[in-house]
């Protein structure tokens, strides 16, 4: 912009000053030309989004920034509304994705990682401990599997038996499921969105699904294998045969999503909803007993997670007496006598082990720790599917 400097007085203008009327006239001239300066010297500039919000008070948008050129406002212009680049945005680009593997989950390249928005979400993964990360019943390699028993947490042998081999990682770990051999997950109705699925997995071992049934059906398939028509809170399940397998995946919609991989504890609490195992390896006090004469006990146990249903408690009767001790507070203490072992009121939060001690040596209503003391000492609370 020309900076204006006011032209110095002109005789007739100062003549003028003797009479009002000569002062208007001088004043309307000075203002003439005050007026041409102004319109030929400020050099037209381009309104930007900031200035153009003036008219609303709120971000320009496409139909006011035509006013820039007076033609439909492009990207370049449009990026003036966030400061984002509308190239990377894509205004009228579409693209449909059909049984396709996203190896690199990206959105228009402003979205990053791993679905942020679904993680941890039945409808980006169905599938629990996908990466047999969890092995509570310690499942040893290569270890005969019966129909219907069950290795990593989750995944249980199918009709044929399902013994396989592994090397357990601290990560995501690939097993090596044996000829004629098959595992099976059941996935619960209440982890069921419905609709179509994809299953995809790493390895060659095949797959196949149960739709609506937790018996798997049909023939087996590469990855990724597609699942329709199934009904929202309905159970389901997947059967993998003899190969290697890993990073299982189950999602929602036609469109197989990267390994979706949990926290080891997220993973371990969602096991634990069909299975908790108590061993000597973990070294855990089961409760606080306490004594209704000289030598039998009840003690409450709680469990770690809410079970899915009403469990069934497998307790070691025929062990050897070694396996569990009462000590209470006034230094009594004794091992228990195993083949008395029972369990009350059990519900979906904990249960009551009752048993006796192998001595008399308590009064009653004496309190003590319930712990496991040997190998021997297993407790197994079932609720699997």
């Amino acid at each position: 912009m020309s900076v204006f400097t006011a032209p110095a007085a002109t005789t007739d203008t100062l003549a003028a000053t003797a009479g009002g009327d000569g002062l208007a006239r001088a004043l309307n001239a000075l203002d003439d030309k005050v007026g041409a300066l102004v319109t030929t010297d400020i050099t037209d500039i381009t309104a930007t989004a900031a200035e153009l919000n003036i008219m609303d008070g709120v971000t320009s948008t496409a139909a006011e920034l035509n006013i820039l050129d007076g033609v439909t406002a492009d990207k370049d212009e449009l990026n003036h509304n966030d400061g984002l680049t509308s190239a990377t945005v894509g205004l009228t680009d579409t693209q449909t994705l059909t049984n396709k593997t996203l190896t690199t989950p990206v959105i228009n390249g402003l979205i990053t990682g791993t679905f942020g928005g679904y993680y941890n979400s039945v409808s980006s993964q169905a599938i629990i401990n996908g990466g047999f990360t969890v092995n509570q019943r310690v499942y040893v390699s290569s270890a005969t599997l019966a129909s219907g028993s069950y290795g990593h947490d989750r995944w249980k042998a199918g009709a044929g038996g399902g013994d396989y081999t592994f090397t357990q990682l601290a990560s995501s770990t690939q097993i090596t499921i044996e000829s004629s051999k098959t595992l099976i997950q059941v996935i619960e109705d209440k982890n069921v969105v419905g609709g179509t699925y994809t299953l995809s997995w790493t390895g060659t071992a095949q797959a196949r699904a149960g739709v609506d049934s937790a018996t798997p059906s049909g023939g087996y398939a590469d990855s990724p294998l597609t699942i329709s028509a199934q009904t929202a809170g309905t159970v389901m399940s997947v059967e993998f045969d003899d190969g290697t397998l890993g990073q299982v995946q189950l999602n929602s919609g036609s469109v197989a999503l990267p390994f979706q991989p949990k926290s080891f504890a997220q993973e371990l609490a969602d096991c634990l909803r069909y299975i908790e195992v108590i061993n000597f390896f973990q070294r855990e006090t089961i409760g606080i007993a306490f004594f209704t004469d000289s030598n039998s006990f009840q003690c409450p146990l709680t469990y770690k997670v809410r079970k899915r249903a009403i469990p069934t408690i497998i307790l070691p009767t025929t062990a050897p007496d070694s396996a569990f001790s009462i000590s209470s507070a006034d230094g009594a203490a004794s091992f228990v006598d195993n083949s008395t072992l029972t369990t009350t009121r059990i519900g979906l939060n904990g249960c009551v082990i009752a048993g006796d001690a192998m001595s008399a040596v308590y009064a009653t209503n004496d309190v003590g720790n319930m712990d496991i003391r040997t190998a021997n000492g297993l407790i197994i609370i079932s609720a699997e599917l």
